[in-house]
């Protein structure tokens, strides 16, 4: 059958035909691109979306890590509410990237993340607590009972001291001499005390009982009374008990700042392996279009062709 040998009118039905298909084809063409460049718009969209929800976040929780080694330096108890403020928004920032329909992979790492966020902010509680309990300062926690009940034992051996000096008996010259020692021991506790304060180390804690055990060995063999005896027995007993609560307190600080100092370091490495794969998925998704559009463009030029 010859195409020259239909009528006109079967003749430009035929062409009209062909030239609808081929616009259909065009138009189908064109949606399809225009389809996949939308889809990858919002897909880029979303990704970018996350990355500056990632991106938030880790600066809020590098904020709540340089807080937390603030208040470890400095002992400024402000800056734990400071540090509770920007954990809070921190959990705003989860709740938010959580509304942002992020695939398996990106879950399974924000989860970790936010677990991990969760114990940083219980170890820092910890820690903080502990740093309290040991002292801020000389006068407070732990250091400052141990300070006060020096300072009873040295107002003891002052009034000892002073009544010796009011006596008048022979021997009041050689129990001077006693007081005087017992308040030298005083001392040395003090500077073993302080020893290991500056340097943690165990070997200060010996010295503190062997001097300890010295005090009440040279009192017992004073002259003086019983009644003042048994009040600093009971004093230095009591001293010692707050060197040992410090000592484990010390090494329960130690640990919890360890802790937090592990945390850290893997909050870090989880951000950053969340935006790797977040990037990493933007930079698939734009290839993989660039590709499909490529194809269909080509198509579109020779459905064109074709048409021509």
């Amino acid at each position: 059958m010859n195409f020259f040998n239909f009528k006109i009118s079967h003749k430009l039905g035929a062409l009209v035909l062909i030239s609808l298909l081929g616009f259909a084809a065009i138009g189908a063409v064109y949606f399809r691109v225009l389809q996949l460049e939308a889809a990858a718009k919002d897909a880029s969209a979303r990704a970018e979306s996350v990355v500056f929800g990632i991106d938030t976040l880790n600066s809020q929780l590098r904020t709540a890590e340089r807080q937390a080694n603030d208040f470890f330096n400095t002992g400024e108890q402000t800056i734990l509410d400071d540090f509770k403020a920007t954990m809070s928004k921190a959990g705003e920032q989860f709740a938010a990237l959580q509304q942002l329909e992020l695939d398996a992979e990106e879950q399974e790492l924000l989860d970790p993340l936010q677990t991990e966020s969760a114990e940083l902010a219980s170890t820092f509680e910890n820690a903080s607590a502990l740093q309290i309990e040991l002292g801020l300062d000389e006068n407070s926690g732990i250091q400052g009972q141990m300070r006060s009940v020096i300072h009873n034992l040295e107002t003891a051996l002052a009034t000892a001291q002073e009544n010796l000096a009011n006596a008048n008996f022979s021997d009041a010259q050689q129990q001077t001499v006693e007081v005087l020692n017992l308040q030298n021991l005083l001392l040395s506790l003090r500077r073993h005390e302080k020893d290991y304060l500056m340097r943690d180390d165990d070997k200060y804690v010996e010295r503190l009982s062997d001097t300890r055990d010295a005090f009440l060995e040279a009192m017992s063999e004073s002259s003086l009374s019983g009644a003042e005896q048994d009040s600093m027995a009971t004093m230095i007993n009591e001293y010692f008990g707050h060197v040992l609560t410090l000592v484990d307190r010390t090494e329960n600080y130690k640990q919890a700042r360890n802790e937090f100092a592990a945390q850290e370091r893997g909050l870090s490495t989880l951000v950053s392996s969340i935006v790797t794969e977040v990037q990493g998925d933007l930079e698939q998704i734009r290839t993989e279009t660039t590709a499909e559009v490529d194809l269909l463009n080509r198509v579109f030029a020779g459905v064109l062709a074709a048409g021509a």
